[in-house]
């Protein structure tokens, strides 16, 4: 089993304090030693997924570790790199089009996520439908005790008005209206150092399972 040590937050806490280049560079030993360590919790969060997400079976650590550069085009915000690590598990990886479950790593903003987040054209319209056939199911899914205990509420920006094609006085406008459907929960630097964070997450992924099928069901389907 594996977790994080000190030295991958010193090393975001660094890009965060330097961000270019020639800092990255001064301290690229620092950072492939980071890189490494994601690539292992990696591995250790996607064996145990893989029980109850046979799916995964294929899915390598490295198809799901996000970049450190960022992509500045559009962005008025120039700075090269980002100042935290991602890694999104799913059957395609962090190229998924359906839920799947991600770590983020960032100091003092450690979190685990599931849902399906910003998806576009046919894709958020069948998640729609699905929830206008069938939001009995979902709301099932998150007013479970246990799930809300580890998620809470979904999250995600909202449209202000109904979606197109809907009525505002559709008994489910409230789920209808995301752009997103994500849950959320947030860790404390200190649990990514301990060695079995992979079964802690696990556990959390289990619980977000039902949520995470039901929109892929929407999208495959």
């Amino acid at each position: 089993m594996a977790g994080l040590t000190k030295g991958t937050f010193q090393f975001l806490k660094g890009i965060k304090q330097n961000n270019n280049r020639d800092w990255l560079e001064a301290n690229r030993p620092l950072y492939e030693a980071s890189k490494k360590e994601m690539e292992a919790l990696t591995a250790e969060m996607l064996k145990e997924l893989i029980p109850f997400e046979p799916r995964f079976a294929a899915t390598t650590p490295k198809s799901c570790l996000f970049r450190l550069n960022r992509d500045v085009r559009f962005s008025a915000d120039k700075s090269p790199y980002k100042t935290a690590f991602g890694s999104y598990m799913s059957p395609n990886g962090k190229n998924a089009y359906h839920g799947g479950y991600y770590l983020h790593i960032e100091p003092g903003n450690c979190f685990m996520a599931a849902g399906v987040w910003m998806p576009q054209g046919e894709t958020i319209a069948k998640i729609r439908q699905e929830i206008d056939y069938n939001a009995a199911d979902l709301e099932k899914i998150i007013s479970n005790k246990a799930f809300k205990t580890a998620f809470t509420k979904i999250e995600g920006e909202q449209l202000k008005k109904a979606p197109k094609g809907y009525d505002p006085s559709h008994p489910a406008i409230g789920l209808l209206r995301y752009k997103s459907w994500t849950v959320s929960h947030k860790f404390d630097q200190t649990d990514l150092l301990e060695i079995d964070f992979s079964k802690q997450f696990g556990k959390l992924a289990k619980l977000a399972k039902p949520f995470n099928d039901f929109f892929t069901l929407a999208i495959e389907h």
